[in-house]
């Protein structure tokens, strides 16, 4: 994992029923990765942590990686009611959703946080939808269906669909998402410069967390693996 702090900084490593507002990319400008994350979830389903046949080691590990990277985003308490002036909402950008367990975790936990967060897949932005209205049915209370925000957006669109959102979050996250930038030339750059660009330039935060396979091991595997295929 990395942590981002303010524009311009250092990136310093780390050990290791009811709708949502939806924005939708164009279809003419969706990456081909878009029907593709879509195939892949269909043939694992299981994957998703909200899953009931998930074995229970492995979601013992999602829950304590997940955990692992809230303490990470360093969320401060909510300031008292009677401090109207502090009352703003605490904005956070997840870019990449995945199966929502990030956002409803944060916004179910944290009452003054704000979710905008950005995927690329349909099935996913339709599961986060249903995670969100079985909270709010079970939790009438609640406001998370008022504070998660689902975008089906590419986070290289972000600047041009909401130019206003720049300097405005005060942390971004970003979880198994930088594996799948690409490898054309400036895709990775252009992946920091959308952090950069987000994060308030004072107190701004990011945490991003990738999946890694050291370098003298890729290259002693066979040329084609499995690794290779999904991340090519």
């Amino acid at each position: 994992e990395k942590i981002i702090k303010g524009h311009g900084s250092n990136i310093h490593s780390l050990p290791t029923a009811v709708a949502t507002p939806t924005t939708r990319t164009p279809a003419s400008t969706l990456p081909p990765s878009h029907h593709e994350t879509d195939s892949f979830h269909d043939a694992f389903p299981f994957l998703s942590t909200s899953g009931v046949a998930m074995h229970d080691e492995l979601h013992s590990a999602q829950l304590r990686k997940l955990e692992h990277i809230i303490r990470q985003l360093r969320i401060p308490d909510p300031p008292p009611a009677s401090h109207s002036c502090l009352s703003k909402r605490f904005r956070i950008l997840e870019i990449g959703t995945g199966w929502g367990s990030l956002s409803l975790m944060l916004a179910s936990r944290y009452p003054h946080v704000e979710i905008d967060t950005l995927t690329l897949s349909t099935l996913q932005a339709s599961h986060v939808h249903f995670l969100i209205a079985s909270h709010s049915s079970t939790s009438p209370s609640s406001t998370v269906r008022d504070r998660i925000r689902i975008h089906e957006l590419s986070y290289a669109a972000l600047r041009d669909h909401f130019p206003a959102w720049r300097g405005s979050f005060d942390r971004v996250v970003s979880v198994e998402m930088v594996e799948a930038v690409g490898k054309k030339r400036g895709a990775l750059e252009g992946y920091w410069e959308v952090i950069e660009w987000a994060l308030k330039e004072q107190g701004g935060l990011g945490v991003v967390m990738g999946i890694t396979i050291p370098e003298g091991r890729e290259c002693t595997v066979k040329p084609v693996s499995y690794v290779r295929e999904v991340r090519d």
